[in-house]
């Protein structure tokens, strides 16, 4: 089934847009591997300003989206899939006609149409699916028992005030957790606890050691640091190993102060983080790549990239 996912949920239905998308935003920043977001009013002005919400989400943020919507007939789940949502969920208890939420299943896929219920309704129904979001637990062997023995993929949804991350995860079928108990939480960091527990998370791994690179004298290596949508060069700087596996842990850029002699996590001071999607090393393994999600200026001088000065 792939690595195990953390999902942030946000209710939109006392938010703001721009509170939402600022929410959003924070989470991914902070290595949410997808979001969940739900609004299952039947209003119809509520209804069409959450596609509206879910417009402007998928345009800002790149991370998968479960919008969580009101169902009556599969149109409801047509009009969401066309705001470029990944997947959708239904709430059980307010599903009328399920013959219309399988129809929904059968044209936009098993593993992309999820039916949220509570744990006790998820023992007792006779109902079957394959997408489960299943909340209010208390993880009684009979919810483990019908979990394990189901052909599904599970979501949880829970406070994560009385079970832990580790338990839940290992749960089989369970494929991901979604809660709202993350605000401000390094999920990176999170999902790198969860990782040394033997749950494969979707973590940054190394493929190399430092001891391959080719260092200076002083052991430090170069690093480009390059935006990965735009390809604009933003800085250079360079990389002890102390460095270099801060980096891999935490998933933000840290470089090694050659003026200051120590270690820098870029933004620590100015909260203009650069978060990493992926390094590369070069053809004499002398040179690191890192493409990174910038968060506001690279350069002190305020300027987007150092490389602001022209030559010819």
């Amino acid at each position: 089934m792939g690595y195990k996912k953390l999902i942030p949920f946000i209710n939109t239905e006392s938010e703001s847009s721009s509170h939402m998308v600022a929410r959003a935003e924070k989470y991914v920043e902070h290595g949410a591997d997808a979001l969940f977001v739900f609004r299952y009013s039947s209003n119809d002005i509520e209804r069409e300003e959450f596609l509206s919400m879910l417009k402007e989400l998928v345009e800002i943020i790149e991370v998968p989206i479960i919008a969580g919507i009101y169902f009556e007939h599969p149109d409801d789940a047509k009009k969401a899939f066309n705001t470029g949502v990944s997947s959708i969920a239904v709430q059980n208890k307010k599903l009328r006609d399920y013959d219309s939420f399988d129809k929904a299943v059968q044209m936009f896929g098993a593993d992309k149409v999820y039916l949220e219920m509570d744990e006790a309704e998820f023992i007792e129904s006779e109902y079957k699916t394959y997408s489960y979001i299943v909340k209010h637990l208390s993880l009684c062997d009979k919810f483990i028992n019908k979990a394990a023995s189901e052909d599904c993929q599970i979501m949880l949804r829970d406070s994560l005030r009385k079970n832990d991350m580790v338990g839940l995860l290992s749960i089989e079928h369970v494929i991901a957790l979604s809660t709202n108990a993350w605000v401000n939480n390094d999920l990176t960091f999170i999902k790198n606890e969860l990782s040394k527990s033997g749950l494969n998370m979707n973590v940054i791994m190394n493929k190399l050691s430092f001891k391959d690179f080719k260092t200076n004298s002083c052991g430090l290596i170069p690093v480009i640091a390059q935006d990965y949508k735009t390809n604009e060069v933003l800085m250079l700087a360079y990389m002890n190993e102390e460095a270099f596996r801060h980096t891999i842990e935490t998933g933000k850029m840290t470089y090694y102060s050659r003026s200051r002699n120590q270690l820098w996590c870029k933004g620590e001071t100015s909260g203009h983080f650069q978060y990493v999607k992926k390094l590369y090393i070069d053809c004499d393994n002398d040179t690191i790549l890192a493409k990174v999600n910038q968060i506001g200026a690279a350069c002190h001088t305020g300027n987007r990239t150092c490389f602001f000065t022209d030559l010819t």
